[in-house]
């Protein structure tokens, strides 16, 4: 999701390590294999809601940096509209797809009653429409599991996909009312709907959104006053820091909404850039839309319950093979045929 300058930041790098938090976070939720619970704490102090919840957070404010800067250097609206899609949308396909050929090799239904079922075709549509919560489940897939849910993590594209959306009227508000009392009345309007419904137990709510919101937009603010940033570098660590550690010790929510938005935007963009971490490709997204179905197919096999250690080894090694592919096969002829029609409508307007 990045269409940032490359050299000059640690995005990629932080989008991996992202990334490999949730896939941490899945196995251990999805297999409840007690041996796992200790990765509840992988890259996440206690009180953050465990690694998965803190990456989902980071992945949102390192879009409020990049798709803003997307739009903002896109020619039009429909430009930054077609960037977005060929981002996001070549993957996520190709994950529905791998995801019916994993159900009809898994389901206790035969192939032919698995593509017959309306559940089947419920549960394509609901994905295509970035809907998964519609109809997570498949027929006959998964159903011995500790949970049904055939992509579980599917539902943060659809918030990202909303972010997308909003990013216009957030830059023509911005350009309007200026950027920091925009940011700002956004920000709070956001921290105060999300901790609402988290002291209601509503987790489901607040996890949308308006709640989200707040982790977008303090990479936003990053990317407006990147210079601002920079200069106050031993304030922000200082604020990630103390608002980290009045979370864990206060648990309160709304300390949540500085601390891992700031603590990710200063691994980004004050720590001394780390070469090359994308070699062998943009694995991070094709990580996070194909862990989830892999990880519920080894439960389902018995190899998380046969050695769980193992399984976190084969999960981790088959997303990857799956990641890398997805970048090669997927995701990069789609960006490297924007990039031919930007040259194709350069040259075309050169000779005219």
């Amino acid at each position: 999701m990045s269409d940032d300058a490359r050299g000059s930041n640690n995005f990629d790098l932080l989008r991996l390590l992202l990334a490999s938090m949730v896939v941490l976070s899945h196995c251990m939720s999805c297999s409840r294999e007690p041996v796992l619970s200790c990765l509840r704490y992988v890259g996440s102090p206690r009180g953050f809601g465990g690694p998965g919840n803190v990456a989902v957070q980071g992945f949102f404010a390192i879009s409020g940096y990049l798709v803003v800067a997307s739009y903002e250097r896109s020619s039009s609206l429909g430009s930054y509209l077609l960037k977005r899609a060929r981002r996001i949308l070549p993957a996520y396909w190709a994950a529905t797809v791998f995801v019916l050929l994993l159900g009809a090799a898994l389901s206790t239904l035969n192939v032919a009653s698995f593509l017959r079922s309306s559940e089947t075709w419920k549960f394509t549509m609901a994905n295509i429409a970035f809907a998964n919560f519609l109809h997570p489940s498949l027929p006959g897939v998964f159903s011995d599991n500790p949970n049904d849910l055939v992509n579980g993590a599917l539902w943060t594209i659809k918030v990202e996909v909303m972010f997308y959306l909003f990013v216009p009227c957030l830059v023509a508000a911005c350009r309007k009312f200026g950027n920091v009392q925009t940011l700002a009345v956004l920000f709070a309007m956001s921290v105060i709907f999300r901790a609402c419904f988290l002291h209601f137990h509503l987790a489901k709510i607040a996890n949308q959104l308006p709640g989200q919101l707040s982790f977008f937009l303090v990479g936003t603010f990053v990317h407006y006053y990147r210079q601002w940033f920079l200069r106050h570098t031993v304030w922000m660590w200082l604020l990630a820091a103390l608002s980290g550690l009045g979370l864990s010790v206060l648990r309160w929510p709304a300390l949540q909404n500085l601390s891992t938005p700031v603590a990710v935007m200063c691994f980004a963009v004050l720590l001394p850039h780390i070469a090359n971490p994308t070699r062998f490709g943009d694995l991070s997204y094709g990580i996070y839309v194909f862990h989830y179905p892999v990880i519920q197919a080894f439960i389902s096999l018995g190899i998380f319950h046969a050695g769980p250690w193992f399984a976190v080894g084969i999960t981790a090694a088959t997303v990857g093979v799956l990641a890398f592919a997805s970048w090669n096969l997927v995701e990069a002829p789609f960006l490297k045929g924007r990039a031919v029609s930007r040259k194709k409508l350069k040259a075309l307007s050169e000779a005219s």
